[in-house]
């Protein structure tokens, strides 16, 4: 089954978004910015990843 391309761009700003709150919650944390935004991105690959095997 294929999915839209409408399907796929909400599921990347859902990533998006999920990987953004998780940059949020660490924010009083201290780690260096990028270690968050490689997190962050690291959750948004994992996400797409996952909802393109579904």
């Amino acid at each position: 089954m294929k999915k839209s391309k409408i399907y796929n761009f909400l599921m990347w700003i859902i990533g998006f978004s999920l990987a953004e709150l998780w940059r949020r919650l660490l924010k009083d944390i201290y780690i260096h910015e990028f270690f968050k935004w490689l997190i962050g991105l690291a959750i948004i690959i994992l996400i797409f990843l996952l909802l393109t095997k579904l």
